[in-house]
């Protein structure tokens, strides 16, 4: 791995804004059978490792990563003891400094709690409490949306949240939620940043 930082390309970042890896490997999928067989099916590179967490088999990391030619500051939990990207959630440069001041103010001993959505999806159901940072805000197929970091209960105990949300919290995508004394963890390793 490379100690090397290189910002995200920021012509590319507003077409990226809403791609995670998932989305690549869901096209890499769709695409395989074009392809030749070359050994680099999805090409994904953990540049930089800033802090990781294991969690029995898996591994939570807040990382610099490149899929193909696009680089990101990613927080994701990893499986197959840290080989195979799953649920997380990526940033731009720009984005990573909005997060990184607004989590260096955030008291995590002093959350209010104070509920500001309630959200019913299919699968799962969820209560979202103190917004810690609206990073940024897009909109897709003339929706808004808001990528954010918030505290939320998915039944399972108040998480800090990283996901894209829809205005109107009816429509979430994929992100990650992980236990306050990781999100303090990653706040002071973005610090350096």
């Amino acid at each position: 791995m490379s100690n090397t930082i290189i910002p995200g390309r920021p012509i590319m970042d507003n077409i990226l804004d809403d791609l995670t890896f998932e989305d690549i490997q869901r096209a890499n999928e769709e695409l395989k059978i074009s392809r030749t067989s070359d050994g680099n099916r999805d090409s994904v590179l953990v540049k930089h490792v800033y802090n990781e967490f294991r969690r029995g088999e898996n591994t939570l990391r807040f990382a610099y990563v490149a899929f193909g030619e696009y680089e990101r500051y990613d927080i994701r939990l990893w499986y197959d003891q840290g080989s195979k990207p799953g649920k997380g959630f990526s940033m731009t440069y720009e984005e990573l400094i909005r997060l990184r001041n607004d989590l260096y103010n955030f008291d995590f001993g002093k959350v209010k709690f104070e509920m500001r959505a309630r959200y019913n999806g299919d699968k799962v159901s969820a209560i979202l409490y103190d917004r810690i940072s609206l990073i940024s805000e897009f909109t897709l197929k003339g929706k808004g949306w808001n990528k954010e970091v918030s505290v939320i209960d998915f039944g399972y105990g108040k998480k800090i949240d990283f996901r894209k949300w829809a205005n109107d919290y009816t429509v979430c995508g994929r992100g990650i939620s992980v236990a306050f004394d990781e999100a303090i963890a990653i706040s002071k390793s973005m610090h350096g940043l």
